[in-house]
């Protein structure tokens, strides 16, 4: 799969509204449903070879419990080496000191993007992976079956 597929895919979600565990393109989303709806938009699979669906993982709350979102990235995408990081990977993220964010990697103009749930914004956004967000990266993941 040409890895621009996916964050094209990823991008059709700009402008969405933040909203914990949303699932739905232009009413609302949150980290973990852009990367599930762009899985699923997209007929890509886990690790286990079972299908994405945008609704699979809904088990956390808005406080998160230690870095549980990180051990199921590890359980169900494929892990990399962060300096093989390159368009279409999924990122965890700190925020601030527990994972707790997701977010699609992008290619703009200007260099490396993002594209993820901003909750400080209140939407889905795209912007440069600076080096405030890059000191934030816990994990890199492709999408299962998806080379690089």
């Amino acid at each position: 799969m040409d890895r621009r597929l996916i964050f094209g895919a990823a991008r059709e979600y700009l402008g969405t509204p933040f909203h914990q565990q949303g699932r739905v393109k232009g009413v609302g989303m949150d980290c973990a449903g852009i990367v599930l709806c762009v899985g699923e938009d997209l007929g890509l699979r886990y690790c286990d070879g079972s299908p994405i669906r945008r609704f699979d993982y809904k088990d956390y709350g808005m406080f998160p419990v230690l870095d549980a979102m990180q051990k199921e990235a590890e359980k169900i995408f494929v892990m990399k080496p962060r300096k093989q990081m390159i368009p279409g990977d999924i990122l965890t993220l700190r925020a601030p000191f527990i994972v707790h964010h997701m977010a699609i990697v992008s290619q703009l103009k200007q260099g490396i993007g993002i594209i993820h749930a901003h909750g400080g914004v209140g939407k889905i956004v795209e912007h440069l992976l600076d080096a405030r967000w890059a000191e934030r990266i816990a994990g890199v993941f492709s999408y299962s079956g998806v080379d690089d």
